[in-house]
C-alpha cells in the first residue's frame, strides 16, 4: 500500500512540475493561461489594399485610378455585423472590392462593426460597437503597368528607367510607424 501511495504522490508531483513548465498563455492547460488573449475586443480597423496582377494584394492608402481594384477587409473577422459606407453605397460583408473612384479626390471609407455579445469580462469598456474611417486617394494616371508574368513594372514609352530602378523605403500615411521596403525593376517595352 505504501508503494501505491508513493507512486501516486510521485506521479502528482511530476505532473504538477510539468504544468509549471508550460508557458503558453493561450493554452488552458498552462499555469499562465490568459483567456483574454484569444478573445478579441470589438474593433473596426481594416485593411485597404489594391490588386496587382492576377492575385497579389498590397496595402496602400493611395493608388492610380487606371490600374486599381481596391479591396477593403475588416481585421476582425469574428464580428456579427459589418457595415461599410463608401459615399452613398453600403456593403454588409467582411470584405469587398470596388473600382472606379473619382480621380484626384480623397475618399472616406467607414466601417462600423457590431458584436452581439462583447467580452466585458476581459474588456469592461467594450460596448460591442466600433467605427473607424480611413481615407484613400485615387490619382489620375500611372503609365507603368504591372506584369504579373514577370513580376515587374513596365513602361514602353521611357528609354531609360534607371532613375526608377532600385530599392525604396516608405510607410502608409495611415500607419507611419509600419515601414516597408519596395524594390522596382522596370524593363523596356515588355521584354
Amino acid at each position: 500500500m505504501k508503494k501505491i501511495i508513493f507512486f501516486l504522490f510521485a506521479f502528482l508531483l511530476l505532473w504538477s512540475c510539468g504544468k509549471d513548465k508550460c508557458q503558453d498563455p493561450t493554452n488552458p492547460d498552462c499555469g499562465n493561461y490568459d483567456p483574454c488573449i484569444a478573445t478579441p475586443k470589438t474593433s473596426a480597423d481594416f485593411y485597404t489594399e489594391i490588386k496587382l496582377g492576377e492575385d497579389k494584394w498590397v496595402q496602400v492608402d493611395m493608388a492610380y485610378n487606371n490600374v486599381v481594384v481596391w479591396k477593403f477587409r475588416a481585421k476582425d473577422s469574428t464580428a456579427d455585423e459589418y457595415l461599410w459606407e463608401v459615399g452613398a453605397d453600403t456593403f454588409r460583408t467582411k470584405s469587398f472590392t470596388l473600382s472606379g473612384f473619382p480621380i484626384g479626390r480623397y475618399i472616406p471609407i467607414k466601417l462600423t462593426v457590431k458584436r452581439y455579445r462583447p467580452n466585458t469580462v476581459c474588456f469592461p469598456e467594450d460596448k460591442g460597437v466600433a467605427a473607424m474611417t480611413k481615407t484613400i486617394f485615387s490619382c489620375e494616371y500611372l503609365k507603368y503597368v504591372y506584369d504579373d508574368r514577370d513580376s515587374i513594372w513596365k513602361d514602353p514609352e521611357i528609354n531609360n528607367n534607371d532613375n526608377l530602378n532600385g530599392t525604396f523605403y516608405g510607410a502608409l500615411e495611415s500607419n507611419p510607424s509600419d515601414k516597408f521596403k519596395i524594390t522596382l525593376k522596370l524593363l523596356l517595352g515588355g521584354t
